[in-house]
């Protein structure tokens, strides 16, 4: 079933966002938010057969519990970086979307969520790669993520109106819009986002 694009929704920002652009745009985003969430570990032992010998090396770092344990002291001084580059991702990941119904935006996050919601609001949304499925898709904007909330987060962010104490980010306005999440809530978000950004 073809839908046709309302008028409001058109293309007057130029060409429709690409995969390519997205790697173009976001792979250094992609590597810091995968280098924050790697641990180091040692490597896997390797096993070489010569006949009827049987040589296994392996590696075992003395000291590797100590670094994972001062890598993860480090990274939860800087959640608020984190959800930052997390964020952008995340709203580009819509922008591919509106690519996709070959509707373009301005480079605000706040004009791919009024496409999106005009698109939603006449039932025009049919392609949602990267996300696996629509219910994934209305999931990630409006269910388990709020797209409008996160943005407002990294916006305030942006201006340093926020609250970091005791691993717990607290971006929020006066209407509770915006983010209040642990550690553990701002490395899932960073998990996951990277999870769909390999789709793309």
């Amino acid at each position: 079933m073809r839908v046709a694009r309302p008028e409001s929704i058109s293309s007057s920002e130029g060409m429709p966002f690409t995969a390519a652009e997205f790697h173009l745009t976001l792979d250094s985003d992609l590597w810091v938010i995968n280098q924050l969430l790697t641990l180091p570990e040692d490597p896997s032992p390797v096993i070489e057969e010569q006949g009827d010998t049987v040589r296994i090396q392996f590696t075992d770092s003395v000291c590797m519990p100590q670094i994972q344990q001062a890598i993860e002291r480090y990274r939860s001084k800087i959640l608020p970086t984190i959800f930052f580059v997390t964020q952008k991702v995340y709203a580009e990941l819509f922008r591919l979307v509106l690519g996709n119904h070959s509707v373009s935006a301005s480079n605000r996050s706040a004009d791919v969520e009024k496409k999106i919601e005009t698109m939603l609001a006449v039932g025009a949304v049919h392609n949602v790669h990267p996300f696996p499925d629509v219910k994934a898709f209305r999931d990630w904007w409006s269910g388990k993520y709020d797209f409008r909330s996160l943005r407002l987060a990294r916006n305030r962010l942006a201006h340093s109106e926020y609250s970091f104490a005791g691993s717990r980010l607290n971006v929020t306005d006066s209407h509770g819009l915006g983010v209040d999440w642990s550690e553990a809530e701002v490395l899932a978000f960073a998990r996951a986002v990277r999870s769909i950004a390999k789709a793309v």
